[in-house]
């Protein structure tokens, strides 16, 4: 069964984040149902022939170029729409029995006539903000995008959504009973090679870490949604319980100042580290060198964060926000506190310490639940129901 995957990445590297590492993982995966083919665009005048991961090589074609420029006249969604509208027909040739779209926008050329013989598979990554709030229209195209999506929904042959339990529930009820069949939720998942436990002592001395200390650990963003300077209010409580410890920090954002300055504050420089952005391939050696993974977040989809740690056997901290009990089972995999306050927090981070071989492995036993060639199967099986 021949598939073109079609989405406005270029599968190695543009653009970092969640779309990108969702088909890198998947692919391996789905090739063995599938013979596949990738679409996508190139952030130069060079496009590579094709793409391996992990053995396993796939063609590549471009529909298009993107601009890496901070200042460009044509913002990318509209030049990745004109451009797969333009290569439309050189698409088709190729003899697709399945198109599976990753990017609801670059379905509107093959919609608007349906391609005879060929199946149409949407996939919608999150259902969260409006992606176009930052507009000065954004409210008006915000409509306008939800009732697209909609109509894309409806005219697919099969669909699946990546979003957290609730949210899915929520969104099924404005649609309409014809589009409700074939939508199907696809919860995110990581990759077993790319997040696994780590022999501890031996990360810790690699990367220069005290042996004998307990590590927390957080990976995330430093923007306000995220709260890293939730994450210092709370280890601050912790160490006044006599917890002799260190937190580190991975990642970088715009309150990267703010928390620097708490930190000195606080007079915490010699136990916080903030260590920035950390390459995907490298975070199982910091997540397998701490103890405890600490979650600030104030909103959330599917955060994957929460599986990478589990899946190098560290128990959750979290609180209860909106996609969390989705992953963490309070008690058996971590904590899930209720009330944001800091003493609280420490209260739980003490208590799963002491129950740290129950909930590591409980974790590690969770973690599997959540893999791509889970995903890969569950995408089979659906489109063997058409």
């Amino acid at each position: 069964m021949k598939m073109a995957i079609i989405s406005s990445t270029d599968y190695v590297s543009w653009p970092v984040g969640g779309m990108l590492y969702f088909l890198r993982d998947l692919l391996p995966y789905l090739s063995e149902y599938f013979e596949i083919e990738l679409w996508g665009v190139s952030t130069g005048s060079y496009s590579h022939p094709a793409v391996t991961i992990r053995g396993k090589t796939f063609p590549f074609f471009s529909f298009g170029r993107v601009s890496l420029s901070r200042r460009k006249l044509i913002p990318n969604l509209i030049r990745v729409v004109l451009s797969i509208r333009k290569n439309k027909e050189r698409i088709l040739a190729r003899g697709y029995e399945v198109l599976y779209f990753h990017g609801i926008p670059l379905e509107l050329p093959f919609l608007m006539k349906k391609p005879e013989g060929t199946k149409i598979l949407s996939h919608i990554h999150g259902l969260g903000k409006n992606p176009l709030s930052r507009h000065p229209l954004g409210k008006a195209l915000g409509k306008a995008y939800r009732e697209y999506r909609k109509r894309v929904l409806e005219k697919s042959d099969l669909a699946f959504i990546s979003s957290d339990g609730g949210t899915y529930r929520k969104f099924l009820k404005n649609l309409p009973l014809k589009a409700m069949g074939k939508i199907h939720r696809l919860p995110g998942f990581v990759e077993p090679d790319l997040f696994h436990p780590m022999n501890k002592e031996r990360v810790r001395q690699e990367l220069g870490l005290d042996a004998t200390k307990t590590i927390f650990i957080s990976t995330l963003r430093l923007s306000p949604e995220k709260d890293p300077l939730f994450l210092i209010d709370v280890f601050k409580e912790t160490i006044k319980k006599g917890i002799d410890a260190n937190l580190i920090i991975l990642g970088d954002g715009p309150l990267k100042t703010s928390l620097q300055r708490k930190i000195r504050e606080e007079g915490l420089e010699d136990l916080v580290q903030i260590k920035g952005f950390v390459k995907r391939e490298r975070l199982k050696f910091w997540l397998s060198s701490a103890d405890i993974f600490l979650f600030s977040s104030k909103e959330e989809g599917f955060p994957l964060a929460l599986i990478e740690a589990m899946a190098c056997g560290l128990p959750i901290i979290t609180p209860q926000i909106q996609g969390i009990s989705d992953i963490v089972i309070s008690g058996k995999t971590g904590y899930i506190v209720t009330y944001r306050k800091p003493e609280l927090f420490a209260s739980y981070i003490e208590k799963a310490l002491g129950e740290y071989e129950h909930l590591r492995l409980n974790s590690l036993k969770r973690a599997q639940e959540f893999t791509p060639d889970k995903a890969a199967k569950k995408i089979w099986e659906a489109f063997q129901t058409l």
